[in-house]
């Protein structure tokens, strides 16, 4: 698998690009945000290590919905691009409920970070 190195500081994914790959972070860290209505970026999330991330896309076939920018130098590979999602579902469901459970950890963590700030 292909590695790629991305430097502290500076943008992997970006909000509205083409969604055609998910990633697995190998080392490091990244910092999930999401533009605003009123044009600031909120900090939604923070991928950690071993953590798959970019993979909405894949599903629903639509832009990215936030960017990824490292924190620290990271390291990533990519893990799935598009048409492999359909594949991977029909040789082997059980990978479904493991990308099943990564998308209900992520909207539970959105949800934490949403009640947090109604507070």
């Amino acid at each position: 698998m292909k590695q790629i190195n991305v430097k502290k500081g500076k943008d992997f994914l970006k909000e509205g690009d083409e969604s055609k790959t998910a990633y697995l972070l190998l080392s490091g860290k990244m910092e999930v945000t999401k533009s605003l209505v009123t044009g600031q970026k909120k900090i939604v999330g923070v991928i950690n290590e071993n953590s798959m991330f970019g993979e909405l896309g894949l599903i629903d076939k639509k832009p990215r919905f936030t960017t990824y920018r490292a924190l620290e130098d990271s390291v990533v590979t990519e893990i799935y691009k598009e048409g492999q999602i359909e594949e991977l579902v029909h040789s082997n469901p059980k990978a479904l409920l493991a990308i099943v459970k990564v998308l209900s950890n992520r909207l539970r963590s959105t949800l934490e970070v949403i009640e947090r700030q109604e507070v």
